[in-house]
């Protein structure tokens, strides 16, 4: 999976998920990164670390930087 498949995250309630968008324009299952995610205002997919994998940074109100990764 490429970054650039890599469509924003859901936020919902404290339930934290990214969805797939794979080449054929068919989005993929949802991938629920975690079901903890409380007080969290925003995130967005990014390769941090450059490895080749995605990771999300996840933002919540009163962070010192704006947020942290999950």
């Amino acid at each position: 999976m490429s970054l650039s498949s890599a469509k924003r995250s859901i936020i919902t309630s404290s339930l934290l998920a990214l969805t797939i968008t794979y080449a054929s324009a068919d989005f993929g299952p949802q991938q629920i990164i975690t079901s903890s995610a409380t007080d969290v205002i925003d995130a967005f997919p990014a390769d941090m670390d450059g490895d080749g994998d995605i990771d999300v940074l996840a933002a919540k109100p009163g962070s010192p930087f704006g947020g942290g990764s999950i």
